[in-house]
């Protein structure tokens, strides 16, 4: 399947009250924490809040993606 077709298929139940889904501009903290913690890099935060706060010219928020538990709103990595 390519790319393009399971990215069309988003929002996407994944079972279990997993739900994979764009990002919106509401996940910005949050995904920027997540990738401060995965990379080990206080400076990548900022980075990901410069793309996803819409004054970016190639990146917005909608370009990530997370799965988010239905029931609890916790994302699962």
């Amino acid at each position: 399947m390519s790319k393009n077709s399971i990215l069309s298929q988003l929002p996407m139940d994944l079972g279990d009250n997993l739900k994979l889904r764009f990002a919106t501009p509401d996940d910005t903290d949050a995904l920027a924490e997540f990738n401060v913690r995965l990379h080990e890099a206080e400076n990548v935060g900022p980075s990901i809040r410069d793309l996803m706060s819409g004054d970016h010219p190639t990146c917005k928020a909608s370009d990530f993606t997370v799965v988010e538990d239905t029931q609890s709103e916790v994302w699962h990595l």
